[in-house]
């Protein structure tokens, strides 16, 4: 590109001699105003890693916004690494870059990085939707910072970028029947054994520690519970007090004893693997064999492990008489949360528990 060389005033007067000297003083302004804003250097704007550095800082970031408290260290840990698996895939990248086009490049990448919970559905919207939600706390706090002109990656579509939503079915009589009488190594066993009698997602069970069983005495009753309040959790109601049927408690080693050599506290042994830093991606592998070695049709993907909690769900409804619909949305996480507080947790449990010990899991005994 080349600059245009301004002439000076007198040489401009003799060319445009019919023009008033006061007009030439007007046209040189904004000839140079021009000149300046056409061929000004580009102001290049701060990188994502220089915001996501102070974002991570900042109050915004670690109080939750709602409630003014601290968010808990395991929430502020997957939220950092949710941070440093888009750097990873991204590089070095300005926030000018932060277009529509890229949002959704990431929404497809994402599904060769993170280890799908059910390889043989894939990864789900939802768990897509959870990836973005520290990003777009770093581009807001950007915005709220002045360093970009606007929110980035507003009014983002997230349909259709995760795996079809998979309609899943209980198990038969018979391939339940089927799985208990298999050899199945003790871990494991129990393991399944705990989806089956308590409703819960696969990620809270296999990460549970002894530190989040506790057992107390009420009225003469041994009360034993899972407190999934400082799990990563897929949401507020999931972080709640899970009640333990006697026939789990009968199944569980000795308390302290663990699978796990490489930390004690937790019961099983399964890996934490994958950029999301959970136990279900090696604990799915692994369970999964066994659910597959029962369906009547080797194809049928709706029989998978999240069978167990619509299964348990319908023993919930069959029970007589039936445990009502909103202490089934509780057991199982989709509605309402148990407080921070901690009095009257074994109180509050033994309720429920004594709607749960009506439950028939029988089934788990005979396959001893």
């Amino acid at each position: 590109m080349i600059r245009c060389q301004i002439a000076s005033g007198s040489s401009l007067t003799r060319i445009f001699g019919f023009w008033s000297k006061r007009g030439i003083e007007v046209f040189l302004l904004e000839f140079r105003q021009l000149n300046k804003e056409r061929f000004a250097p580009v102001k290049q704007t701060k990188t994502f890693d220089a915001v996501a550095a102070e974002y991570l800082q900042h109050p915004s970031f670690l109080r939750n916004q709602k409630t003014g408290e601290p968010k808990r260290n395991k929430t502020l840990k997957d939220q950092r690494n949710k941070i440093e698996t888009f750097k990873k895939w991204a590089g070095r990248v300005r926030l000018s870059e932060f277009n529509l086009p890229f949002a959704y490049s990431y929404m497809d990448a994402l599904h060769e990085i993170i280890d799908a919970e059910d390889k043989e559905v894939g990864v789900g919207v939802e768990t897509i939707k959870q990836y973005f939600v520290p990003l777009k706390g770093v581009l807001k706090f950007a915005y709220q910072q002045g360093y970009s002109s606007g929110v980035l990656w507003e009014g983002l579509e997230f349909t259709g970028r995760g795996a079809p939503t998979k309609s899943y079915r209980d198990f038969r009589e018979h391939e339940y029947a089927k799985l208990w009488s298999m050899q199945i190594p003790e871990q494991d066993r129990l393991c399944l054994a705990m989806l089956a009698a308590t409703g819960c997602r696969l990620e809270e069970i296999a990460a549970a520690r002894w530190s989040d069983i506790h057992e107390e005495t009420v009225d003469g009753l041994a009360v034993h519970w899972l407190d999934t309040r400082n799990m990563v959790v897929k949401n507020a109601p999931s972080r709640r007090l899970v009640p333990l049927h006697p026939e789990i408690v009968r199944l569980m080693p000795k308390r302290g004893f663990s699978w796990n050599k490489h930390d004690e506290d937790r019961l099983f042994s399964y890996p934490v693997s994958g950029d999301d830093n959970k136990v279900s991606n090696k604990a799915s592998n692994k369970l999964m064999g066994y659910v597959r070695a029962v369906r009547d049709d080797p194809t049928d993907r709706t029989l998978a492990l999240h069978s167990f909690r619509h299964t348990f769900t319908t023993i919930c409804r069959n029970a007589e008489p039936t445990i009502d619909w909103e202490m089934r949305e509780r057991l199982l996480g989709h509605g309402g949360s148990e407080t921070a507080r901690t009095y009257g947790q074994a109180a509050r449990v033994a309720n429920v528990l004594k709607e749960i010990r009506r439950l028939d899991f029988s089934f788990l005994r005979k396959s001893q």
